[in-house]
C-alpha cells in the first residue's frame, strides 16, 4: 500500500502549458497498494500559448515555454503505509461491485462500493469534494473486482483506499475521471525503487527520481482534489496542501509567497520552476476546469493560473501547479520577474507570468 505524504516529493521539470479549457456542457457530474502522493514538481517557465476552446469539450494544448531544463523538486512517494480491510467481492450474478462507478462521486455509488463523504474525516482527517466511490482495500489486486485500472492508495497509511485508473494525456470526458472536474488524473511514484537517479534526477521510462534520489515506478489514479472553499461542505474548507476538504484551517504562508523549504512553510507546496533556484508558495490543480486556481475564465482577471504541469502529454483533467500572473516585476517573489504575454492578457487581464530572472521583464505597472 502507498501513502499520501506531502513529506516527500518528486524532482520533476514541470512546463508552461498555456490556459486549457473545459466547455462547461461536456463536464458529467501492483501487487502492493501504492502511495498516495500525487506528483508535485518544478514548473518550466516559458510563454506557453492559450489553447482554442474546442467544441467537444477541451481546448487544444498551448505551447510549452522555452526555457524548461532544470531540474524538479517536489512531488513524491510516501512511507509504506498499514492495511486495511480487504475490499467486497463480485456482486451477485457475475456482475462486479461497483458497476463501473468506481471514483464517482457520491449520488452515483452502487452497491458494494463504500461512499467516503467530504465531511467524513475518513482520509487523514479530510474528505474528497463531492464525495469518491470507493473502497477498503489491502492491495490493488482487492480492487480489481471492481476496476482492473485501480490501485490501492492511503492517506494516512492505516488504511487503503481503492482510486479508479486514468491515462495522463487522454481526452477529458466521462471517460476519463467520470468526467469530474473535482479529479485529476495524477501521476503516484511506487514504494519499490530501482536503483539511483541518474544526472539530473533522470531514471528510465516510466520511473520517476523521489527525494531519496531513487527511481521509483509510477502509475496514474483518479485523484480527488478541491479547487476552491466552495467546493466543501459548509464549516469546511479545501485545504491547498492536499486538495480535500478540512474542518481545520490550513496554517503557513499563501500562493504566491516565497518560501525555502518544500513542506511545512506553505499552506500548499514550495515549488521552484526550472532556470531557476527560488521558489514559491503554490497549490496543485487540475488542468482547465472551472475554478482552477481561483480564475473563473476569460474574460475575468486572475491572479494564479493552472499552467504548469508535470508531464509534456496532459491536457484537460490532469493534474498541474497553479503559475502566478503578474503586471509587472514587483508583483513577483524575488528570484522572479514578470514575462509578458499577450495571450494572458487578453484571457485573463494580466499583463503576464511569473518566470525566473532578475533582470528584464516588465519594469512599470
Amino acid at each position: 500500500m502507498l501513502r499520501l505524504d506531502k513529506e516527500r516529493r518528486v524532482g520533476r521539470t514541470m512546463r508552461f502549458a498555456g490556459i486549457l479549457l473545459v466547455v462547461a456542457a461536456a463536464i458529467s457530474a501492483a501487487a502492493g497498494c501504492a502511495t498516495s502522493d500525487g506528483i508535485g514538481g518544478e514548473g518550466g517557465a516559458g510563454s506557453g500559448g492559450f489553447g482554442a476552446l474546442g467544441t467537444g469539450g477541451q481546448g487544444a494544448l498551448g505551447g510549452f515555454g522555452a526555457s524548461d531544463s532544470g531540474t524538479g523538486g517536489l512531488g513524491g512517494s510516501g512511507a509504506t503505509g498499514g492495511f486495511g480491510a480487504t475490499g467486497g467481492g463480485g456482486g451477485s450474478g457475475g456482475v462486479p461491485p461497483g458497476n463501473g462507478q468506481l471514483g464517482s462521486s457520491c449520488g452515483s455509488c452502487s452497491s458494494g462500493l463504500t461512499c467516503i463523504a467530504p465531511n467524513s474525516g475518513a482520509w487523514n482527517g479530510q474528505g474528497p469534494a463531492n464525495g469518491y466511490c470507493t473502497l477498503e482495500c489491502a492491495s490493488s489486486t482487492d480492487c480489481a473486482g471492481v476496476d482492473p485500472t485501480a490501485e490501492c492508495v492511503s492517506f494516512d497509511g492505516t488504511k487503503g483506499y481503492c482510486l479508479k485508473g486514468c491515462t495522463v494525456g487522454s481526452a477529458f470526458g466521462p471517460g476519463k475521471c467520470h468526467g469530474r472536474t473535482d479529479v485529476g488524473c495524477n501521476i503516484f511514484l511506487r514504494n519499490e525503487t530501482t536503483g539511483a537517479c541518474g544526472a539530473n534526477n533522470t531514471c528510465p521510462s516510466g520511473q520517476l527520481c523521489g527525494s531519496d534520489s531513487q527511481c521509483h515506478p509510477v502509475f496514474n489514479a483518479c485523484s480527488p482534489l478541491c479547487a476552491i472553499n466552495a467546493d466543501c461542505p459548509s464549516g469546511f474548507t479545501c485545504n491547498p496542501g492536499t486538495g480535500l476538504c478540512s474542518a481545520a484551517s490550513p496554517t503557513g504562508k499563501d500562493m504566491g509567497q516565497s518560501c525555502t523549504a518544500q513542506t511545512g512553510e506553505c499552506k500548499g507546496l514550495c515549488i521552484s520552476i526550472s532556470g531557476g533556484t527560488n521558489r514559491f508558495c503554490s497549490q496543485t490543480c487540475v488542468v482547465g476546469v472551472p475554478n482552477a486556481c481561483g480564475w473563473a475564465g476569460p474574460g475575468t482577471k486572475g491572479d494564479f493560473l493552472c499552467s504548469l504541469i508535470f508531464d509534456a502529454a496532459s491536457v484537460a483533467g490532469d493534474v498541474g501547479a497553479c503559475g502566478m500572473l503578474c503586471d509587472c516585476n514587483a508583483q513577483c517573489p524575488t528570484g522572479f520577474i514578470c514575462q509578458a504575454d499577450a495571450a494572458i492578457e487578453s484571457n485573463a487581464l494580466r499583463k503576464g507570468s511569473c518566470s525566473p530572472g532578475t533582470s528584464g521583464g516588465l519594469t512599470s505597472c
